[in-house]
């Protein structure tokens, strides 16, 4: 039984794809998560424009972190999981 999964060695060359789908994908992951804990949180408590302004600042600075780690993996080749240890 051959595994498409690469959990602790760097992926191969063969292997990889290119960064488009990869970012469209973590978008959409980072913007809902965002959307759903901001919503949840302080819905109730904030006026709509300060809930776009704070939802706005959270999913920028969550998608730094998230580019950071994309960056260093593409250049390490190395998994997500592997890198946060």
């Amino acid at each position: 039984m051959q595994s498409d999964d690469f959990p602790l060695e760097v992926l191969p060359q063969e292997r990889k794809i290119g960064w488009v789908p990869l970012t469209v994908m973590r978008f959409g992951q980072f913007a809902t998560l965002a959307q759903l804990l901001v919503g949840s949180t302080l819905g109730a408590t904030m006026s709509p424009l300060d809930a776009f302004f704070a939802l706005s600042l959270g999913v920028i600075i969550l998608l730094l972190v998230a580019m950071s780690m994309g960056i260093v993996g593409q250049k390490s080749g190395l998994p997500t999981s592997s890198l946060c240890e």
